[in-house]
């Protein structure tokens, strides 16, 4: 800071007092009323010449005393006040030197060089914004002169670095500030729950501490190999390793249905296997669901196809699609095996790994049942009686491998009899290897499917796919200023647990360099290095691309032997089958953050391509798919580091990857966080990319080390940026403030509900809001809001509780405890909707505020809502030439989901016009808890068939701004449509059908008029509304859901082993077996 500019307490210190006026005549000896102009005029000359040679001589005091007998006798001359200001900043004299450059500018206001002499007398003050003020008028009024803009540029560096320090220095108070408010809230809990059990006479079997616990993510942790063997010891972790398994499994058929969607990516796939498949061979299928890879591999006429899916779920899925074409001939070829892919064998060879283990559990279950039975039948022994097998599955398999054995010992034959059944009950065996193989293990991390395990696993096969080349560029993935606010301090919780799946072309963000070729992942050079590998050898080395290296530990080999010696420091580091530094051209200078990637998969070997007729290359006969509509906006080449431009048939997960690449909708791209580095551009990044059998893993120099212990959701972010929805409530918010104070309300107290980021509080705030009340449910949203209204100066103005609405009072409440609000709210603000407007309980929330917050005459903003709902058909029907429509029992859920709609207008139909559903006045807060129901009467006027309804909503913010989340219209990422899935009916022009629409408050439901049901039938589709063995899994998975829910919700002892344990499952899903989007969604629940 610069020092403070002295102010005059007496007359104008530039000039001569009375009494130096007196003493410089008596020197001179005269008078200067009595003297002649014109010789006043010669001794003022004579004495500013005296003072200008002083000066030369750097002999300064003698110079200010020649410039002041000077001004003695001439008060008015601009240029002596100039030249004794410069002969003062030479001695020091700051203070003098600004009175006479003020002087100056005063007597000659359009002089530059008395605004250059009052800038170097600011710079010497170190007020360099006022110095930069004084030169930049000097600079105006002489353009040309360098000194004056050498000392502009010298003022204007050291305000912006001035400025920069006040910044860092507020912002450092503000944040003491945000711990320490903190430290209270924390307390404030500590003491709530406390008081409740000394209430209830009650001791709890935890620690108060063990409610403030959080879990903690180290990005290293994705470095460190974990021991499935020591998780799946533990009960709970064996437990919840179960319960992320059937997750995943009840996922997985919606997420097969996006797949049948994407019309591009089942016709690259269909290309490729007319083009691959021999005649009546024998294909392996390793599908990503559905089973419409199996029908493919059938229709481009293989003999035989042995098709594997990943879990239950799938299974049941790709069978009633074998079932609905059984009348198909290509369709027998296939056969549809009921084991994971590691219990899949070939007769008469060596047995997979699990196999084995799983046979020897067997046999040992076999030989206690045996030794027990021995034990009970002494009886039947002694009178020459034989014990009968254990089941009729060991009899058949006993027989039948004494008729094989044909001449081996009796006990020989028994003990063959008696393995094989062992192995026909844990184990598929195929009665010869295939000779092609076909996977669509692909997700938007490239290998989070677990692609790699599973051609391991079929090693012997041909691979179709021949290369993943993955892709990646640098991101600044940062909030700025958005809506005159400074939310950065939110890019913090802006992270991930493993990769991100995002749609860049929908998510804000720069890039900071150009998309380079990351890794060439040659899988069939993987598969041809595994089977030429000695049959004796259980693994093999991976093959590593040209110029990769290990990570360390010397050894590329998975599989190695848990119990073997040695092997502690090889466990203590991941095992990578690549490792390389890449050194990124940075092309624009920003804060990166993240790393962006995608893939071209190389569906079809180019020798096989090249014999296609057309495969030239051209656009007709390349056939490529994205999911980056408008990926290759910055990015014109083809850059396919293992294959050769045009003669392959590929998939790309990036819009224009390839020249004549189309975007497949079913794949997305993935993002890594890092902790910010700021970069220029012209620069080179060093980023080290490491991959194993499951993920891919950059790191920067220095490593990325900061530790995370909280998360907010993506969602949050797509809110904050939302310039419409920000823009309207803004306005509304305005208004509304401004209304009280037109009534004469002065101190306008407000509300907040669901107070978030704190965005809504400070539009409120800033509108003229003396005092606002942000109320947050979510302890981590809490401390989010508060440091961003902190950081934004509103400090006393904007307080964040971390309270539940319904929980809030303005009275002292019984236990003593102070009210949250120091009288009723004359205003409310709350964004409290999801998809279907009251999911998040905003009719309950308003409810309580009315009764307990609120003022009677309170204003509402939003004031009220209107619901809207349309039929529409969105479902599979026809896939390739493959009937598909069985899949769509899959789309079922319990309640509505969000679907945005206009991003998908090629996946749906509407059969009939919109009409309103509902209207909630949020000032009638009684009636609105009133459930309701509303007959609606559809009159389809398309052919289709109709098995969902569409839902959105138009929020009134108040007479004169709305907001709408119709798919119809412009809106920002914050809202979705709402879709709920109901019983298939054909529907035709014309036709008219009774809905009836329900709300319960918390959310809205459709269903069909009872005495509709005869007509129902008669255009039914066939196929069910939900597939009961689903319908089945996911109500068991619900209880148990609760009884989680509730055990981490009344014991912060259970919520610590089930954080912990969740935040080591994402680290590394793949050593557990885990599918990777399921175990990274559960992280991210227990952290947000």
């Amino acid at each position: 800071m610069g020092r403070e500019v002295p102010v005059p307490e007496h007359h104008d210190p530039t000039v001569c007092s009375p009494t130096e006026q007196k003493l410089i005549e008596e020197y001179y000896g005269f008078s200067t009323k009595d003297t002649d102009p014109e010789a006043l005029r010669f001794i003022v000359e004579r004495c500013k010449e005296a003072g200008n040679a002083a000066f030369k001589q750097k002999d300064y005091k003698e110079a200010v005393k020649m410039y002041t007998q000077a001004v003695a006798g001439a008060e008015s001359d601009h240029t002596l006040f100039s030249n004794r200001s410069a002969a003062y900043l030479a001695l020091g004299l700051y203070e003098q030197a600004l009175w006479d450059a003020n002087k100056c500018t005063t007597l000659k206001p359009d002089w530059a060089k008395g605004y250059y002499r009052q800038g170097c007398a600011y710079l010497a003050f170190s007020q360099w914004e006022a110095a930069a003020a004084a030169l930049q008028r000097g600079a105006e009024l002489d353009p040309r002169s360098s000194e004056t803009a050498s000392k502009l540029a010298e003022a204007r560096e050291h305000a912006q670095q001035e400025a920069s320090a006040r910044r860092a220095q507020a912002a450092t108070e503000r944040r003491a500030l945000v711990f320490k408010l903190r430290a209270a809230r924390k307390e404030d809990r500590r003491l709530a729950a406390l008081n409740q059990y000394k209430q209830s006479m009650t001791a709890p079997d935890w620690e108060l501490d063990d409610l403030e616990w959080r879990p903690t993510f180290l990005p290293y942790m994705k470095l460190k190999p974990i021991s499935q063997a020591a998780v799946l010891r533990d009960p709970k972790r064996r437990l919840l390793v179960s319960y992320l398994g059937a997750l995943a499994d009840l996922a997985h058929p919606r997420q097969a249905l996006a797949l049948l969607m994407d019309d591009r990516r089942a016709g690259a796939y269909q290309q490729a296997l007319q083009a691959a498949v021999r005649p009546g061979e024998h294909a392996l299928v390793l599908g990503a669901g559905s089973g419409l890879l199996a029908l493919l591999a059938a229709g481009a006429g293989a003999g035989r196809v042995t098709a594997v899916e990943r879990s239950r779920s799938l299974y049941r899925m790709a069978r009633q699609a074998l079932e609905a074409n059984a009348g198909r001939e290509e369709t027998k070829a296939v056969e549809l095996v009921d084991r994971k892919l590691t219990a899949v064998g070939v007769r008469g060879e060596e047995l997979p790994p699990d196999v084995k283990q799983a046979v020897e559990l067997v046999k040992q279950r076999q030989q206690q049942e045996q030794a027990a039975a021995g034990a009970n039948s002494s009886s039947v022994a002694s009178a020459g009686g034989e014990a009968a097998p254990m089941n009729d599955r060991e009899g058949r398999g006993s027989s039948d491998a004494a008729c094989a054995a044909a001449g081996e010992t009796e006990g020989e034959g028994d003990a063959s009899a008696a393995a094989a059944a062992a192995v026909e009950e844990v184990a598929s065996l195929l009665p010869g290897r295939a000779s092609l193989l076909v996977t669509d293990l692909l997700d938007y991390s490239v290998l989070g499917m677990g692609l790699l395990p599973a051609i391991d696993h079929a090693a012997r096969y041909l691979l179709t796919p021949a290369a993943r080349v993955v892709h990646a560029m640098l991101l600044e993935l940062q909030l700025g200023e958005t809506s005159g606010f400074d939310l950065s301090p939110l890019d913090t919780y802006r992270w991930y647990p493993h990769h991100e799946r995002v749609r860049l072309d929908r998510v804000p963000h720069r890039v900071l360099s150009a998309p380079f070729a990351l890794h060439t992942l040659d899988l069939q050079a993987r598969v041809d290095a595994l089977t030429n590998s000695s049959a004796s050898t259980s693994t093999c080395d991976a093959p590593k691309p040209e110029g990769g290296r290990d990570s360390g530990s010397g050894d590329s080999k998975g599989g190695s032997d848990s119990g073997s010696g040695g092997s502690s420091k090889r466990q203590a580091e991941a095992t990578w089958e690549w490792d390389q530094i890449l050194e990124v051209p940075v092309t624009r200078e920003g804060t990166f953050n993240a790393v962006a990637f995608w893939f071209d998969a190389q569906l079809l070997p180019k020798q096989q391509a090249a014999a296609e007729p057309g495969g030239s290359g051209s656009a007709e006969s390349s056939n490529e798919t994205s999911s980056w509509a408008n990926g290759g906006s910055t990015w014109g080449g083809g850059g396919s580091g293992g294959s050769s431009g045009g003669e392959a048939v590929v998939v790309s997960s990036f819009g224009q990857g390839r020249a004549g690449g189309v975007a497949a909708s079913s794949w997305e791209q993935a993002v890594q966080y890092v902790d910010s580095v700021a970069v220029s551009k012209g620069a080179t990044l060093s980023l080290r990319v490491r991959q194993d059998s499951g993920q891919y893993v950059f790191t920067t120099a220095p490593p990325q080390c900061r530790p995370h212990h909280a998360l907010v959701p993506r969602w949050h972010y797509d809110m904050v940026q939302d310039t419409l929805r920000n823009d309207a409530y803004d306005q509304a918010i305005r208004r509304a403030v401004a209304r009280k104070k037109d009534m004469g309300l002065a101190d306008v107290l407000a509300l907040d509900m669901g107070a978030g980021s704190g965005i809504l509080s400070m539009m409120t705030a800033r509108a003229g809001a003396k005092a606002v009340y942000g109320a947050e449910v979510n302890i981590h949203m809490c401390d989010v809001g508060e440091e961003t209204t902190i950081m934004n100066g509103f400090l006393g103005r904007v307080m964040l509780l971390d309270r539940d609405v319904r929980r809030m009072d303005t009275l002292r409440k019984p236990d003593g405890t102070p009210p949250e609000l120091p009288r009723r709210a004359d205003l409310a603000v709350y964004e409290v909707f999801d998809s279907g407007l009251i999911g998040e309980g905003i009719l309950h929330l308003l409810f309580a505020a009315k009764h307990k917050l609120l003022q009677a005459d309170a204003a509402l903003v939003p004031l009220s809502a209107t619901v809207y709902c349309q039929p529409i058909q969105m479902r599979v029907g026809d896939v390739a030439g493959w009937d598909m429509q069985q899949a769509n029992r899959y789309w079922w859920r319990p309640d509505y989901e969000g679907i945005e709609l206009a991003q998908c207008r090629e996946r749906w139909v509407a059969l009939a016009e919109p009409q309103e559903v509902f209207h909630f006045n949020f000032y009638e807060a009684d009636r609105n808890m009133q459930p309701a129901s509303n007959q609606l009467l559809l009159k389809f006027n398309k052919a289709g068939v109709f098995n969902a309804v569409a839902m959105w909503f138009e929020l009134h913010l108040d007479e004169e701004t709305q907001l709408s989340t119709s798919p119809y219209l412009e809106k920002g990422p914050t809202w979705q449509q709402a879709v709920q899935h109901v019983q298939e009916v054909r529907t035709e022009p014309g036709q008219t059908l009774k809905l009836t629409a329900s709300h319960d408050t918390y959310s809205i439901s459709y269903s069909r008029v009872d005495n509709e049901e005869e007509l129902l039938v008669k255009q039914s589709t066939g196929v069910p509304m939900k597939d009961p063995g689903w319908d089945g899994a996911h109500s068991q998975l619900q209880e148990l859901n609760g009884q989680l829910v509730k055990a981490c919700v009344q014991n912060p002892l259970e919520y610590r082993a089930v954080a912990e344990a969740a935040v080591l499952f994402a680290a590394r899903p793949h050593d557990l077996g885990l599918d990777v989007q399921q175990a990274t969604e559960f992280c991210a629940r227990m952290m947000g």
